[in-house]
């Protein structure tokens, strides 16, 4: 990560690498199945997955956000991916999502990322429009949120596997 970056900066860069790795896994998923919440945490240059399996989603969901307690005096990043529904203000109707809560050292909270997308199972797999970035319990507005997104492609195209994100995506 470019040491030059704010840590909420670097946070965002990271998270669009597990935001990357997110979309990797739902882009194949069957019908019914959903990511199996996990996180990515760093060290020096060593990566790992540390996947949350449970008896039910919120369970898993509930032990990936309690892992950051855990790891955060050990890494140096901490990406925790999962899959959500969201809800535009007031309205009922509920649109998957991508979910990346990212944090580094100096941040109080983390900060999340949140890509639409449509299921593999529909028949293609697609990513709707811009990533959401929430900070401090609010999403930015395309004017804050536009330089930050650009360290999400940043970070998308840090993936290992060459995630095919400009084919996925429809603005």
């Amino acid at each position: 990560m470019d040491a030059a970056l704010s840590p909420t900066e670097r946070a965002v860069q990271f998270g669009g690498m597990v935001l990357a790795h997110a979309a990797y896994i739902a882009s194949d998923l069957p019908e019914g199945e959903l990511i199996c919440p996990f996180a990515i945490i760093t060290k020096d240059d060593r990566r790992q997955v540390v996947p949350f399996e449970a008896d039910s989603q919120a369970e898993a969901v509930a032990s990936g956000k309690a892992s950051l307690a855990e790891f955060k005096d050990h890494i140096d990043y901490w990406g925790f991916g999962r899959e959500g529904l969201w809800s535009e203000p007031g309205s009922t109707d509920k649109t998957d999502v991508l979910i990346v809560s990212s944090w580094t050292h100096d941040m109080e909270e983390p900060v999340t990322l949140m890509q639409r997308f449509r299921p593999a199972a529909t028949g293609q797999f697609l990513l709707l429009g811009a990533v959401d970035i929430v900070l401090d319990g609010h999403v930015l507005t395309s004017d804050k949120a536009d330089p930050l997104r650009a360290l999400v492609s940043n970070g998308i195209a840090m993936h290992p596997s060459r995630v095919p994100w400009a084919s996925w995506l429809v603005h």
